[in-house]
């Protein structure tokens, strides 16, 4: 008789455990699941400002061709699959970002001339 309870609750231990293992696994594959999404939309957000530093790069030197960069994938959206969002090259947007400082410093500098002159 005391081996048959305690049989019996050993069993009705197991099954709790096995539902909150169950638990814990869907719990993770939603939390997965969230991140991956957060991931896409951060290299989703990354990539879209990386297309516009080099489109006012582009338009700052005075260039009406398009910027490769640009041309390939800039009109990505959120429905987009993970494999064909576009990751930035490591270094690219810094590289960007100070040829867009060198290139706004070089306008203001032609503009404080242009005042001066007068």
């Amino acid at each position: 008789m005391e081996l048959e309870r305690r049989v019996h609750a050993m069993i009705e231990e197991n099954e709790q455990l096995q539902n909150t293992v169950d638990n814990l696994r869907e719990r993770t594959l939603v939390l997965e699941k969230q991140c991956h999404e957060k991931d896409l939309q951060l290299r989703l957000q990354l990539w879209e400002a990386y297309c516009e530093v080099r489109s006012l790069c582009s338009h700052l030197r005075g260039n009406d061709v398009t910027d490769s960069a640009l041309s390939t994938d800039s009109s990505m959206d959120e429905s987009s699959e993970t494999s064909s969002v576009k990751d930035v090259p490591t270094g690219s947007l810094h590289t960007s970002l100070l040829e867009l400082r060198r290139l706004t410093q070089n306008l203001l500098d032609g503009n404080e001339s242009t005042v001066k002159d007068r």
